[in-house]
């Protein structure tokens, strides 16, 4: 798949989340919204916590060749 037709795939992935995170529903997401929305993505368990293994699918998209390539 090019990257044109998987960035247009995305898009309403992109806007769900958007709409998701965006709690108070102001069209913005403001620093509070942005920590919960990528803290509760890897609290899979929902327990409050990042335990090894969820720091672990941190660690993969965060580092290199993650989906943020730092």
């Amino acid at each position: 798949m090019s990257a044109f037709a998987l960035a247009l795939s995305a898009a309403p992935a992109a806007a769900d989340i958007f709409g998701d995170w965006d709690a108070d529903g102001d069209a913005g997401i403001n620093e509070g919204e942005l920590n919960q929305g990528v803290f509760g993505s890897y609290d899979r368990d929902e327990s409050g916590e990042i335990d090894e293994t969820e720091f672990g699918d941190l660690d993969d998209d965060l580092g290199d060749h993650g989906l943020f390539d730092l």
